[in-house]
């Protein structure tokens, strides 16, 4: 399968603008907040997209456990006048829909990107293994299961990490005085032990912003949270 970077928010989760929290203590009038589109979660069941053809079969790297491709997409938007940005931290959990699953039954086997700098190209080919690990700059072979993407480097550095566990987070950084960043896209393999009744998704986001010699922090309103929240069965 082909996947291509998506160009615009479709459908669009939640649109709004980061709050700052209660708790924090700014010392002074704090930057105009930036808002932020979040693109519902999209999600394909490996055991279909790995297969490029009819005549293919492909074994999970782990016997015993389904897995999906999940994508993260949003746009991030800067107050006019106010390319403030540092730092986003954007954060991904899964966990079993069904409280009575042991949490451990539910896992992100690999994520990309993991490690992106100011020398990586803007858009790229990036391939999934059978093994579920992604490589840059490496295209589907049609005889071979896999899938490809077509990636666009959204920002100057992302960084990943997590892997393994039930949350996943990555860390994205713009050069200083840079315009609003373009839609960015973040992809996670999720993995869930045969049994599992059902996968949640839950998305959050910390923003950096410098105004002058002061540093402010927003996050993602709880509406944002509930808005994004998905869930499907282990046999979507």
């Amino acid at each position: 399968m082909r996947i291509t970077n998506p160009t615009e928010i479709t459908p669009v989760a939640w649109e709004g603008q980061l709050t700052m929290p209660a708790t924090i203590y700014t010392g002074g009038r704090s930057a105009p907040p930036a808002s932020m589109t979040l693109g519902a979660p999209a999600v394909w069941p490996l055991a279909a997209a790995m297969l490029n053809e009819p005549a293919q079969a492909w074994e999970p790297p782990e016997a015993g456990v389904d897995y999906w491709l999940v994508r993260v997409s949003a746009i991030l938007r800067e107050p006019a006048g106010m390319p403030s940005m540092i730092e986003l931290q954007q954060t991904l959990q899964v966990m079993p829909a069904n409280p009575d699953d042991p949490p451990e039954s539910v896992y992100v086997a690999a994520i990309f990107p993991t490690n992106l700098g100011r020398q990586d190209k803007a858009e790229f080919p990036v391939l999934l293994a059978p093994d579920l690990s992604f490589h840059s700059d490496q295209t589907l072979d049609p005889v071979q299961p896999g899938v490809e993407i077509t990636y666009a480097k959204a920002f100057m550095s992302m960084q990943g990490m997590g892997v393994g566990g039930a949350t996943v987070s990555w860390l994205l950084k713009r050069q200083s005085g840079r315009a609003s960043a373009p839609l960015h896209a973040l992809y996670a393999v999720v993995g869930a032990r045969r049994g599992v009744r059902g996968i949640s998704l839950a998305a959050d986001a910390v923003l950096s912003q410098r105004t002058g010699v002061a540093l402010f922090r927003y996050i993602l309103p709880e509406e944002a949270k509930a808005a994004w929240h998905a869930t499907w069965t282990a046999d979507q």
